[in-house]
């Protein structure tokens, strides 16, 4: 067993206190619980107390001096390889291995841009002359025409007097014969049509030189190719550039001219399949400087602990703050408070004044019946028979009429128009001669005897046979109908625009008769305004 003595760290006033730390042979420490605090009073003297209360943590002591290493653990599995490191800087060059065969050439590149052109080489001996072609064919010439006789000049005639207006031209006489040669002219005549070409002659001697002329001919044409002269001797004066020739034969192929210098490299071309691997060349002499670094191996598996260090002399540095706990269950509600007492009830309000009674629906009516407007007064109201937005007049007594063909206004079927609103009217009405005769009936509509409209009816004619009238609505113009003991009926339909009056229906007989002509209660007249 190994003993270590530690100053402490807080000795009681008066006191000095010691701390020894135990191991045991194989330095395994025992456990730090056992510790024994010694005084120099207390060394050497009675038991010791009771250990006190221990102390708050003292700061963390400097991190002290590392252990002996410890002995090396065995080798881990390999683990994941690490990311590869910065390559390391290039050994020396081994010796160059054997060229590996050609590997099959890449597709052929875009053609580089033409590179300048080199300067002109040499001017090349001059070629033999060639043989010349053989000449065209001479055309034909066209034969000359025999030159007319000329007739005898007419003596000239009497002057006639001028012409205000051209006479016609006349026809072209023959061609005169070839007068003597005048004067030459000091202005040149308009060249004559060429004529066809004659027949090549014979050459001619050769003339005397003439003058030099000082105005160049006119170029004649091309003729055919001569032999070739004899070489002149060289010319110090360069003539003027010759007519193009055809296109001779390709001469033989002269020997090779000299490597001319290297163009500009074209661009590269794209990158050609990957040839075989050549031979694994022969292994170099060690390199003297050494080669880049590897990627870093994998790390091996965590080694054993190695024996605790010494405790340190010195208190380390406080350790940083820890996190904070988590945070505390959420207390329970507290109870609720008991409920207040209810508030005494106010004293009631006053009663308000009654409102005025509301128009409503005026009371009344039976089922089918509607309430319309009996006036213009606000409320005025009526309960009546659903007509569809007709006003209708209803005769509520029989009417008759005896001994008279004047036509007289019916007792109710009429109504007030107003100036200038049309109106639809209808009219049925129910008759009989309840006495047997036959006096018939004669009706109208109208309001006064200015045409305002028309009206067509229906019923029975005299003759007891239906038939269909059209009149006027002016007064006086009437319709005639048959009548019998049975009841009939007759219809008049018409439009009319008011004047202001009463439009009315008026009968009287057609026949004077002492047996009355009766228009029954429930015949009615119906109308309303065209708007």
């Amino acid at each position: 067993m190994q003993a270590i003595v530690i100053p402490n760290a807080k000795p009681r006033e008066g006191q000095e206190y010691i701390r020894v730390a135990l191991y045991k042979p194989d330095m395994t420490p025992i456990d730090l619980n056992n510790f024994v605090d010694l005084t120099s009073e207390s060394i050497g003297e009675g038991i010791q107390g009771p250990r006190g209360p221990e102390g708050p943590e003292g700061p963390q002591g400097p991190k002290g001096d590392p252990g002996p290493p410890g002995p090396k653990g065995d080798t881990g599995d390999t683990g994941s390889p690490g990311p590869t490191g910065e390559p390391g800087q290039p050994g020396i060059e081994g010796p160059e291995g054997p060229q590996g065969p050609q590997g099959e050439p890449g597709p052929e590149g875009p053609q580089g841009p033409m590179g300048e052109p080199g300067q002109q080489g040499p001017k090349g001996d001059t070629g033999d002359t060639g043989l010349a072609g053989p000449a065209g064919i001479q055309g034909p010439a066209g034969p000359k025409g025999d030159t007319g006789v000329a007739g005898p000049q007419g003596n000239p005639g009497p002057a006639g007097a001028d012409s205000t207006v051209p006479g016609p031209t006349g026809p072209q006489g023959d061609t005169g014969p070839e007068g003597p040669p005048g004067a030459d002219s000091t202005v040149p005549g308009p060249q004559g049509p060429e004529g066809p070409q004659g027949l090549k002659g014979d050459p001619g001697p050769t003339g005397p030189p003439g003058e030099d002329s000082t105005m160049p001919g006119p170029e004649g044409p091309q003729g055919p190719k001569g032999d070739p002269g004899p070489a002149g001797a060289d010319s110090t004066v360069p003539g003027p550039a010759g007519p193009k020739g055809d296109k001779g034969d390709p001469g033989d192929t002269g020997e090779q001219g000299e490597k001319g210098d290297t163009g500009f490299p074209g661009p590269q071309g794209p990158k050609g399949d990957t040839g075989d691997p050549g031979p694994t060349g022969p292994a170099g002499a060690d390199s003297t400087v050494p080669g880049p670094t590897g990627p870093q191996g994998p790390q091996g598996p965590k080694g054993d602990a190695g024996p605790a260090g010494a405790d340190s002399t010195v208190p380390g540095p406080q350790g940083p703050q820890g996190n904070p706990g988590p945070q505390g269950l959420k207390g329970d509600t507290g109870a609720q408070g008991a409920k207040g007492d209810t508030g005494a009830q106010g004293p009631k309000g006053d009663t308000g004044a009654q409102g005025a009674t509301g128009p409503g629906v005026a009371a009344g009516g039976t089922t089918g019946q509607v309430l319309s407007k009996k006036s213009d007064t606000d409320y005025d109201t009526q309960w009546g028979v659903n007509t569809g937005g007709w006003t209708v007049v209803r005769k509520s007594a029989d009417e008759q009429v005896a001994s008279s063909t004047v036509v007289q206004d019916d007792d109710q079927l009429q109504f007030q128009t107003v100036a200038g609103t049309a109106y639809e009217v209808e009219l049925l009405i129910i008759y009989a001669n309840a006495g047997g005769a036959n006096p018939d009936i004669k009706c109208e509509l109208s309001e006064d005897a200015t045409a305002r409209g028309s009206t067509m009816w229906i019923g029975l004619s005299t003759a007891d046979a239906a038939q269909t009238l059209t009149t006027t609505d002016v007064g006086g113009v009437s319709a005639t109908f048959g009548t019998a003991v049975a009841k009939r009926i007759a219809r008049g339909l018409a439009h009319h625009v008011g004047n202001g009056g009463l439009f009315k229906f008026r009968w009287a007989q057609n026949t004077s008769n002492a047996q009355p002509t009766m228009v029954y209660t429930g015949s009615v007249l119906r109308y309303r305004a065209i708007t």
